[in-house]
């Protein structure tokens, strides 16, 4: 498992949170999101390392970016509850 590489098993893990919602949605959906997310993971490693070798960036180095990457999708994920109203899920719909 160690020679495996990274980004493999994250397209992995995607493909398979794709295959779990393709039970639960409709096909249409789960074929759009993947349109989305694969290519858009394909581009951020590729992108990634031209960043990582642009600036010449060592193992310590490497981390700190990513950590900072991290910390900036979070909070920008954060940033998307703040405008939206907490609402309960109303199940009947016969009601309105």
């Amino acid at each position: 498992m160690a020679d495996v590489p990274i980004s493999f098993l994250n397209i992995k893990m995607v493909l398979f949170d794709l295959n779990i919602y393709h039970t639960h949605l409709n096909r249409y959906i789960v074929f759009c999101a993947g349109l989305i997310v694969i290519p858009g993971a394909a581009l951020g490693q590729v992108f990634g390392g031209f960043v990582i070798r642009y600036w010449k960036l060592k193992v310590a180095s490497i981390i700190k970016l990513t950590i900072l990457m991290v910390f900036l999708a979070s909070l920008s994920k954060s940033c998307f509850f703040i405008n939206c109203d907490m609402v309960l899920w109303d199940t009947d719909v016969n009601d309105r």
